[in-house]
């Protein structure tokens, strides 16, 4: 079946405006009719969520703060087995394959995002946490889920209460940890394109009421690719993955508690496969998404070993908490930037085939005290967090010369960067009375990075970069059910170097820091006897000395990232939940955002493009979705099924805005049902993603050449799982 991509952007967004907000308003509609008459006599009501976005426990529901969180049970409902499915359910949030490896990912969320996450010189503006642990390099994040506990992914500028800092937001996920209470999951996979997965976790007392233990296990092999590949003759574009986590506990003290981690990670795959497309028509060269036609052996390989003390020591006035981590990553991955060319009639060449290899291990040390006072109307953080990450990375390129009909290899980029950061923060909620509640906070970070390194001569560079991030923050809680909020934040990202840069004297000439003020108000609704919940949230970004690439003016040809560009960004996002009948659950979310370029260098990269959107922005985002479960007497258990559709509007992976970099208005159908016994021990479940098959590709290229290059993201995925549980 030839594949050549989806149409009709103006029917999907009429469809997405119908199908979310419809279900915002109806479902919620129905909630609130259904407590009149019999059904208000039901006591079923959703579970309280706690999260830990304040770095202390908290009803998600009275925190200052625009969270996503998901539970366990809410992750396995939605299908979301690894970290780049998140963001389907994450208003204005992106997440897709890096254009390195598919370990690697690429973020954006309220406007600003990476396309590099495979660079050890770019710093992502979405902070990632695994276990409250930041993780600087995004080449090993996108990785399958086992014994996860939940995820929470908060919205806005984060550094007043915990970690690093970043400038639009951070994602947590956080992985179960063992207690009194013993527990044993076990589920096998099969699915389609031979592909098999394997998850294991067992967790439980050493000794009851004062040490437990946990190891997790997960294992996928795909066999086959999702994509054929005409130069070789063989399918490609394959994932495979092993992971392992040990945790212990202790929690035999009333006032002392200590967990210990250790994971190590290991994925394998076809690395980033792009299909080669006219750009005179914009379609596949081959005629098809899913035939490509590269001859290079292109791969992606991650290997990471982690560990983390954390401790908790309660003082009875305050509480001192410590969390110690250390990693160490290799990662590695080549591509052929070009998608490939017919040189010959069946003689396929490289275009631009391009090697890397990143060696890097980080240390972090954080500090906090916490606690309350004035007859607990002032709750308190303060906190000191220290970062230190030493990466080497090196690129091997080779360009094919189609009038000489070989490749020649460019100067290889061989370097190293070196990042020690500091900062103290703290933050102060002094409750004005019984329902106002004022927040004011502050963060100062001091950074300093090291870059040296050979590109046909060698080059080295220091610069140091600080800033001070305050907040300030109102939060008004109008009655049991209704929680308003309002703050104003500073957010920072520091300056760097150029990774990609085509000379040594590119390479080494550094950009300055990067930051934005932004303003949201904010409410979060419980309604219909707790059966019902929608938050609400809307921005704006004031965001000045964008980094992007600007024309060098000294080399001709190259491009260097400078901060060129000032930006307004507007936005809204909802998320609703309802308990529509026992055992029935709704769910819906909405993203919507607009930017405004306020200032653009003469030299931008998009100076004169007419380009009016930053690089992985959608404009318009979305998910519907329900799940049920019925008991059956006969059964002796219960049938449960859900689906969940999501939408995303077009974005561009190009500053330039070109139409190769414009990816497809993307939907997607999921489902899901299944079986599960009387005493919740065993269940199989049938699940399927994509399930309309559609063509959608993101990360597009233009070379400024007749053939520019697409990502295509998955076909229909379709897997049978058995799985065990006590």
């Amino acid at each position: 079946m030839t594949r050549i991509g989806n149409s009709g952007g103006v029917m999907k967004k009429s469809v997405f405006l119908s199908f979310v907000i419809s279900p915002l308003t109806l479902a919620s509609g129905a909630v609130l009719m259904s407590t009149a008459g019999p059904a208000a006599a039901q006591t079923t009501t959703l579970d309280e969520i706690v999260v830990t976005a304040e770095r202390r426990e908290s009803n998600l529901q009275t925190t200052p703060v625009a969270v996503s969180a998901f539970t366990s049970e809410e992750l396995e409902q939605r299908q979301v087995t690894k970290t780049e499915y998140i963001s389907d359910f994450v208003p204005n949030m992106y997440l897709a394959d890096g254009t390195s490896s598919p370990s690697t990912l690429n973020v954006t969320l309220r406007g600003l995002g990476t396309g590099g996450g495979g660079i050890i010189t770019d710093d992502p503006p979405v902070a990632f946490y695994l276990d409250d642990v930041y993780q600087a390099r995004l080449s090993a994040t996108n990785n399958e889920f086992a014994d996860i506990e939940r995820v929470e992914v908060l919205r806005g500028p984060q550094g007043t209460l915990f970690g690093r800092n970043s400038m639009t937001g951070a994602v947590n996920v956080i992985s179960r940890t063992p207690g009194d209470e013993t527990y044993v999951d076990v589920e096998a996979s099969y699915g389609n394109y031979n592909t098999g997965t394997l998850k294991a976790a067992i967790g439980g007392p050493l000794s009851p009421g004062s040490l437990a233990a946990s190891l997790s296990v997960a294992f996928r092999e795909q066999g086959e690719g999702v994509k054929d590949n005409i130069a070789t003759g063989e399918d490609i574009d394959q994932k495979d993955y092993f992971g392992i986590r040990a945790k212990v506990h202790y929690y035999g003290s009333d006032n002392f508690d200590a967990v210990l981690t250790a994971y190590y990670s290991d994925t394998e795959n076809d690395g980033f496969v792009t299909t080669a497309i006219d750009e005179s028509t914009l379609q596949p060269v081959t005629g098809d998404y899913f035939v490509v036609q590269s001859p290079v052996d292109t791969f992606g390989d991650s290997e990471q070993i982690g560990v983390n003390f954390r401790f908790t020591y309660d003082f009875g006035a305050a509480t001192l908490k410590s969390i110690t981590a250390y990693s160490d990553l290799d990662d590695g991955w080549r591509f052929d930037l070009g998608g490939g060319t017919e040189f010959m009639p069946g003689d396929f060449r490289g275009v631009f085939d391009r090697t890397s290899r990143i060696l890097n291990d980080q240390l972090t040390q954080e500090i906090q005290v916490y606690g309350s006072a004035m007859d607990d109307r002032l709750d308190y953080i303060v906190g000191g967090y220290y970062f230190t990450e030493d990466s080497a990375q090196t690129f091997t390129d080779f360009f094919f010369l189609s009038f000489l009909g070989f490749a020649i290899p460019l100067p290889v980029t061989d370097y190293t960067v070196n990042t020690d950061s500091y900062a103290v923060y703290g933050e102060i909620n002094y409750a004005i009375n019984e329902r106002t509640t004022a927040i004011i906070g502050a963060r100062y970070t001091d950074e300093n990075k090291e870059i040296a390194g050979i590109k046909a001569v060698p080059f080295a560079d220091e610069t140091s970069y600080s800033a001070l991030t305050p907040k300030f923050g109102l939060e008004y809680a109008f009655s049991d059910d209704t929680f308003l909020y309002a703050t104003i934040s500073r957010g920072f990202r520091a300056g760097g170097y150029q990774g990609l840069g085509g000379t040594a004297a590119v390479i080494e000439q550094p950009f300055a820091e990067e930051t934005v003020w932004a303003y949201e108000v904010g409410a979060k609704l419980e309604f219909a006897d707790n059966r019902a919940r929608l938050n609400l949230s809307a921005f704006f970004n004031d965001m000045t000395d964008l980094q992007g690439p600007i024309l060098d003016p000294d080399f001709p040809g190259n491009a260097l990232t400078q901060n060129s560009i000032d930006m307004d960004l507007y936005g809204f996002e909802a998320e609703m939940t309802a308990l529509l009948a026992d055992g029935l659950t709704v769910f819906a979310t909405l993203g919507l955002q607009d930017e405004k370029f306020t200032r653009i260098d003469p030299n931008a990269v998009i100076a004169g493009t007419g380009a009016t959107r930053l690089a992985g922005v959608p404009h318009q985002s979305g998910a519907f979705g329900f799940s049920y479960e019925i008991p059956v007497s006969g059964m002796n258990g219960s049938i449960f099924f859900g689906a969940d559709f999501t939408y995303r509007d077009y974005l561009f992976s190009s500053p330039d805005n070109n139409e190769v970099s414009r990816s497809s208005e993307l939907t997607r159908l999921n489902a899901r049902v299944g079986y599960r016994s009387g005493n919740d021990h065993w269940s199989v479940i049938l699940a399927g993603r994509n399930l309309t098959d559609d063509v959608d590709w993101v990360n597009g290229l233009s070379l400024g050449l007749p053939v520019g290059i697409r990502h295509t993201l998955d076909p229909l995925m379709w897997s049978l799982t058995l799985k065990y549980s006590r």
